[in-house]
């Protein structure tokens, strides 16, 4: 498990390279989550999940 800054929230990463990645986080008493899964065949590490979020939060 990580965490990663999204914008003023903070996130929680769950998942593993092999399967997928999700972050969960809360805003406004909701909790949201956003997963990623690789393409079949296909693998994602934590960094690179990690930099994928950072462009959706710039």
């Amino acid at each position: 498990m990580s965490t990663v800054d999204l914008g003023p929230y903070e996130g929680t990463i769950t998942g593993n390279s092999a399967g997928m990645w999700t972050v969960w986080w809360q805003a406004g008493g909701a909790t949201y989550s956003l997963r990623v899964v690789p393409a079949e065949g296909g693998s994602l590490t934590l960094t690179e999940f990690k930099q994928e979020l950072a462009q959706l939060w710039t």
